[in-house]
């Protein structure tokens, strides 16, 4: 019975907090002027010279996906390099299988010339 009081103590004050930060910000908060400069977009105190709604051309969702596969490969291969030897030969091999995985992933980009910049 103990157990359930301070769960429910974890959950009650679990939500008191962030409600309670909302409010006192929502309190304490310089209220907002009705002002058209508010929503334009920010551009270094200068005025903006185009539409905000820009197309970017796919090369920069190309670089994007090349920075997600390495920095993903990197996210999961350095922890399992601290503690390799304890885990045997299973996890070396799924290491290897995941690293497959993604040097598919690069050889496709390869394939379709990411790597240039034109």
């Amino acid at each position: 019975m103990e157990v359930y009081i301070k769960l429910l103590l974890i959950v009650i004050f679990s939500l008191l907090i962030p409600i309670g930060m909302i409010l006192i910000q929502k309190i304490l908060s310089p209220k907002p002027t009705q002002n058209e400069n508010k929503y334009l977009p920010y551009e270094s105190g200068e005025v903006p010279i185009t539409d905000a709604w820009l197309r970017y051309p796919v090369r920069f969702y190309i670089v994007a996906f090349l920075f997600l596969i390495f920095d993903i490969e990197v996210a999961f291969i350095l922890p399992f390099t601290v503690v390799f030897k304890k885990l045997g030969l299973f996890a070396v091999i799924e290491a290897f299988v995941f690293i497959f995985i993604l040097l598919i992933g690069w050889i496709y980009l390869y394939r379709k010339k990411a790597y240039r910049w034109e």
